[in-house]
């Protein structure tokens, strides 16, 4: 988990690492990159820039992660 993605100074995937956290940009969105699974879960805080509230769970099982991202406006 970090705060700006772009400031990753490791290889996610050197590391055996499967989930990546950031949240800088406040936008709720999912990635895939190879295996490893990037997850921003947005602002459920103050609003800022116009954009959704929201907030993301992962549900992680002996052989699947599924993130769910939640509009807070909307859900």
């Amino acid at each position: 988990m970090l705060h700006d993605l772009k400031t990753l100074q490791v290889d996610p995937v050197a590391l055996g690492i499967d989930i990546v956290v950031s949240g800088h940009s406040h936008v709720a969105k999912i990635d895939l990159v190879g295996p490893v699974m990037y997850l921003n879960p947005g602002s459920a805080g103050r609003r800022r820039f116009n954009l959704a509230m929201t907030l993301a769970t992962i549900e992680i099982t002996a052989d699947d992660m599924r993130p769910i991202i939640y509009d807070l406006d909307r859900d």
